[in-house]
Formats: C-alpha cells, sequence, structure tokens
C-alpha cells in the first residue's frame, strides 16, 4: 500500500500520539509499504522521535488551516491508497483538503470524548467532519464508548503501543528516591494536583524528590506554585527529554495525575519496566493500565488532592509494597506490543484501501 499520514508536528515536544505515529509509520516501512508522513514542522526541524529512514517526510513550514491548498496538492501528487490524520488538528483538515480527490480518509483519534466536551469548537469541527472518513481509530473500547453514537459506529479499538526496552535500575542517582511524572504540561493532565500532594507529604519524605518531565503552556504556573511551597530543590520540570526510557528505569514510582486520557502510554510504558504506578480512579485510560493493589494504586474522592498525598503516602513509606506491585508491571501490559499494533494498523488500512478501490472503480464504470 501507498500511505500518507498527516499530523500537527513531529519535531518539538509531540506526545504519545506522535509516538506511536513514528514507530508504527517505521514499522509499516520495514513491511514493505511505502509510506509518507506529513507535518506543520518547519523545513530544517528535526524529528523529535527516530523514523525509519525510508518514511518519506513532507514538512510544510506552517498551519494546515493556513495551508490547505499545500495539503490539497500533497494529497494529489503522493495519490496514496489511504490518507490518515493524526489527531483532531490534522484530520480535519484532512477531511476538507481530501474532498473530491477520491483517496479513502482515515482518522486516528487519541483523546477522550471529555476533552471535546470542553473544547466546543473542536468538538464542531469533528461533528462537520466525521462523515468523510472511511473509518476512526480510538485506544481503547470504553473510551469509544464514551463517544456519541454517530461518532462511535465509525470507530475501529486500535490499542496504543508499549516499544520493548530495557528494565529498571536499583536506585535513582546517589541512592535518592524518584517519584516520576511524564506528560505534557497541560492544565488536564493535573501536575498542579500532584504538586499540591508531594508538598503535602514532602516533609516527611525527605530521601524523595518529583520529577516531572514534559512541555507546554502550564510550565509557568507549575514553576511559581513550586517556588510558593518552597519546592526548588525537591521538585525538577526539565522539560521533554529523548531518552524518556532511561527515566523510567531510574525512577522509583510512577505517577499519572491526569483527570482523563484516552490510553495513557507513559502509564504503559512505566509498567512495562517494573515501575509500580498511580493514578485517579475516574480516569479513563489510567484506570484500564493500573489494577489496583496489582500493579499500582487508583485513588479517588472529591479532594484529589488529599486522595493523592495519600495513595502516595502509602507507596513511598513501604519498599516492599512498590516491590510487590513492581513485579506485575511488566506481564499487565504485554498485550501492547509493537507487532500487534502494527498487525492491527495494516489490517484496517488493507480493508479502507481495497473498499476505496472498489468504489472508485465503481465509480469509473458508472462514467
Amino acid at each position: 500500500m501507498k500511505l500518507l499520514f498527516l499530523v500537527k508536528e513531529l519535531s518539538g515536544h509531540p506526545g504519545g500520539a506522535e509516538k506511536v505515529l513514528s514507530v508504527v509509520g517505521s514499522e509499516l516501512v520495514a513491511r514493505g509499504h511505502d509510506v509518507a508522513i506529513a507535518s506543520c514542522d518547519p523545513t530544517n526541524s528535526t524529528d523529535f522521535h527516530p523514523l525509519d529512514p525510508a518514511v518519506r517526510r513532507h514538512r510544510l513550514n506552517g498551519p494546515w488551516l493556513r495551508q490547505m491548498g499545500v495539503a490539497r496538492a500533497l494529497l494529489q501528487q503522493e495519490a496514496p491508497d489511504v490518507a490518515i490524520g493524526v489527531m483532531c488538528s490534522a484530520y480535519v483538515p484532512l477531511a476538507v483538503a481530501g474532498m473530491g480527490t477520491g483517496i479513502p480518509l482515515v482518522a486516528s483519534e487519541h483523546t477522550a470524548w471529555a476533552y471535546y466536551q470542553s473544547h466546543p469548537s473542536h468538538r464542531m469541527m469533528l461533528r462537520a467532519t466525521v462523515d468523510r472518513f472511511a473509518a476512526m481509530t480510538i485506544t481503547s473500547e470504553r473510551i469509544r464508548h464514551q463517544y456519541p453514537e454517530r461518532i462511535r459506529r465509525r470507530m475501529t479499538v486500535i490499542p496504543n503501543l508499549v516499544a520493548p526496552t530495557t528494565g529498571r535500575e536499583d536506585s535513582g542517582p546517589e541512592g535518592r528516591k524518584v517519584l516520576l511524572a511524564v506528560g505534557n504540561l497541560r492544565e488536564e493532565k493535573g501536575h498542579a494536583i500532584l504538586i499540591a500532594a508531594f508538598a503535602s507529604i514532602a516533609d516527611r519524605h525527605p530521601d524523595w524528590a518529583l520529577r516531572i518531565l514534559g512541555e507546554g503552556s502550564e510550565r509557568p504556573s507549575l514553576e511559581r506554585q513550586v517556588r510558593a511551597f518552597g519546592l526548588g530543590e525537591r521538585v525538577e520540570l526539565p522539560g521533554t527529554l529523548p531518552d524518556v526510557w532511561s527515566e523510567y528505569a531510574c525512577a522509583d514510582l510512577f505517577v499519572m495525575p491526569s483527570y482523563f486520557e484516552s490510553f495513557g502510554l507513559a502509564t504503559a510504558e512505566a509498567l512495562s519496566v517494573g515501575l509500580p504506578a498511580i493514578g485517579f480512579a475516574d480516569c479513563s485510560g489510567t484506570n484500564e493500565l493500573i489494577a489496583d493493589d496489582k500493579n499500582g494504586l487508583l485513588v479517588g474522592g472529591p479532594d484529589r488532592v488529599k486522595a493523592l498525598a495519600e495513595g502516595l503516602e502509602r507507596l513511598m513509606s513501604s519498599d516492599e509494597l512498590r516491590q510487590r506491585l513492581g513485579k506485575a508491571g511488566p506481564s499487565s501490559v504485554e498485550s501492547y506490543s509493537v507487532e500487534s499494533a502494527t498487525d492491527a494498523w495494516e489490517r484496517l488500512l488493507e480493508q479502507v484501501a481495497a473498499a476505496g478501490s472498489h468504489a472508485n472503480s465503481g465509480d469509473a464504470k458508472g462514467r
């Protein structure tokens, strides 16, 4: 198959959806498919996640909504069997640019419906373009059922993947224990809740530090919060790092404080290397990966800061509990392999391509 993926960006500070695209795109090339990826990145940018050199890259140096003509010309130039838009920021423009081309379109969604409930303009664009897609992908059955029926019926569940890596090390630098969080610094990721919870128990656990990996619009607010709590030496915000696996390896406990997730790729990665994890029981995505008191803890209650602080204290106080939960992590996510995810993508795209070819053949005969 000849495939064209569109995504907002692959340089800068991409998230889990972009990581999955980079892996799946490379795997599809390795299986003999012709894969191109187009993004809005500057022409001289470097992709954050590595790609197989055989993946053809188009960097368009500007946002999709201002480059609809360029996007349409690219579709006509590539003439793919299927074009795939990754996330709303790419698949909505793809739906418009692809009109009248006869190219089958697929939308790849990685967000819980809760996101659209709080972003009405994005919700409107999704509803306006959903009928343009031959299929949509979503990361879990539970997340799929959150969507309205009109959208849900187009969705195929393809779970995210966890790329293989090495296991954990014995401890963090100089024997310090590390509480690790990984995620873009956005309000819905709950980092303000996490910092407040850590601050409430930090004095009782002087050998622990909180390390939050990621970048985003909430950085200034979070930095002010750290200073206000007097935790400048205990809370680190190093930004987005290329080798997140080394961070997992040196950590002692993983925390996902999000209000909602569609899958929770960072949580799955942490579990895969034997890190015990903690998150909120009402967080979609998190509650599908963390099995309470088996590979981590799920907490809840009206006071999110208090609930998280109590769960963190329970884990930070017990080496034995962390070890028991950590041992169960790898087996709990072993079904999210690169091979199984790529198999699912390949099957779906072949079905869409075959249906598109048949439809175009029928149109040609009718003319």
